[in-house]
Formats: C-alpha cells, sequence, structure tokens
C-alpha cells in the first residue's frame, strides 16, 4: 500500500468530501479515514473495494500507483528505496488483514449454515406435530 495514503487524500479532495462525509460513505469513523490518510492504519478488504468502486479506480492504481500530483516530485532513486523497503512490509500486513477477514467470513458462512439445518430440523418437527 506504498501510496494509498496519499492517493486516498488525493481522490477525497478532488471529489470535494471531507473526511466525515467519506467516512459515512463508507460506514467507518471519521477518525478512520483519518488514519488511513496518515499512514497510521490500512483497510481492510471490504473497504477497500468500497473505496475503488466509489471513485472508480483499479486496488492496483490506489495501493501501487502515485495518482497524485502531490507527490510526483520525488526523484526515482528515492522513489525505488522507498518501494524496495516498504512494499514487503506493507504487503505482508495488507495479506494478514485480508486472511483476517477471509476468516471471518467462513466462520459466518458456517455458522448461517449451521443455523440454516437448525431451521429445517425445527420447521420439521413443526410440520410433523401440526399433522
Amino acid at each position: 500500500m506504498i501510496f494509498f495514503s496519499t492517493n486516498l487524500k488525493f481522490l477525497r479532495k478532488k471529489h470535494g468530501l471531507q473526511q466525515e462525509e467519506l467516512a459515512k460513505i463508507l460506514n467507518v469513523k471519521a477518525n478512520t479515514v483519518s488514519n488511513y490518510e496518515r499512514g497510521v492504519s490500512q483497510p481492510d478488504y471490504k473497504i477497500l473495494l468500497q473505496i475503488t468502486e466509489y471513485f472508480n479506480i483499479t486496488a492496483q492504481q490506489i495501493l501501487y500507483d502515485n495518482i497524485s500530483t502531490e507527490n510526483n516530485n520525488i526523484p526515482p532513486q528515492e522513489r525505488s528505496r522507498f518501494l524496495i523497503n516498504n512494499n514487503s512490509n506493507n504487503l505482508l500486513s495488507y495479506n494478514n488483514n485480508l486472511c483476517l477477514c477471509i476468516e471471518k467470513d467462513k466462520r459466518i458462512d458456517e455458522l448461517n449454515h449451521r443455523i440454516n439445518e437448525q431451521s429445517q430440523i425445527i420447521n420439521y418437527f413443526l410440520q410433523k406435530n401440526s399433522s
């Protein structure tokens, strides 16, 4: 998520949004958007998807391309050094967040499946007893 923070801030301002307004759109707190823009925290994959859909941009673009005009004056040597130093840590952190979300989704699906099974059993006994 090399350029995520600066790109998010750039896109928000370009669309004339305050942090509070973007937070409402994403259904998060305003300080969460602030933390994203300052690089303090990173969105999970669901929020990232919402961001990319709202701004009509790909994940590749918002994460790894410098779409903002604020940082176009970074010398290529510094950009390369920055990419090498930070890319592995950022990818690992994002990957861990993604894995946690996928595991949560799997648990939710499993619980929903169990609820459906229990509902079918209850309905079976209700129908049997009503006959």
